[in-house]
């Protein structure tokens, strides 16, 4: 039954797409999209459904880049990681001038995107904030706490940093994750 009302669902949105491109206006006016990456500040899925799309982690940004023509993955850009973060200041510049190394060994911007987010507490990544666009980013106050007792769970089973910062992105909307907010550099 679920199935079938997610086909219809889909069906449904389907036929009003047609029925708005035979009319010749874009099919992006319509649902309100720009044609690429959204801008983070206002990047948001549009649809509730986008946790339904059957891949996670590597696996949906790959599912994403195939169907990303296709309206359903189209309105769902945050989970699909189309949101690029917004451009840094004009005064944000790095403190050194090595920083290219991040770039060179995370070339795609969600890759880069993903390890600065969990290395953001390491000198080097402190020191390149233009580089991996961290001008504007909070670093975790002092008070930054976690909120469980065991949240060592998710270091112990992602003991290398790239692993917890993807394991604490993929499920950041679990409770377990948002109560773990120091453990996961999420604060």
């Amino acid at each position: 039954m679920k199935m079938f009302v997610k086909l219809f669902a889909f069906c449904t949105l389907y036929c009003i797409v047609l029925q708005h491109e035979a009319s010749g206006s874009p099919v992006n006016q319509l649902l309100g999209l720009d044609d690429v990456v959204h801008d983070d500040k206002q990047c948001k899925d549009l649809r509730d459904d986008c946790s339904n799309i059957p891949a996670k982690g590597e696996e949906l940004m790959k599912y994403c880049e195939v169907w990303k023509d296709d309206v359903a993955v189209q309105e769902c850009p945050k989970t699909c990681g189309r949101c690029k973060a917004p451009s840094p200041p004009v005064g944000c510049q790095d403190e050194e001038d090595d920083c290219h190394w991040i770039t060179d060994m995370h070339p795609n911007v969600d890759d880069l995107a993903e390890y600065c987010s969990g290395h953001r507490n390491d000198i080097a990544v402190k020191q390149c904030k233009k580089t991996c666009q961290l001008c504007n980013a909070p670093f975790p106050p002092a008070d930054c706490k976690d909120e469980r007792d065991d949240c060592s769970w998710i270091t112990d089973n992602n003991p290398d940093a790239d692993d917890l910062a993807k394991y604490c992105i993929e499920y950041r909307d679990d409770d377990a994750v948002k109560q773990c907010k120091k453990t996961c550099g999420l604060c």
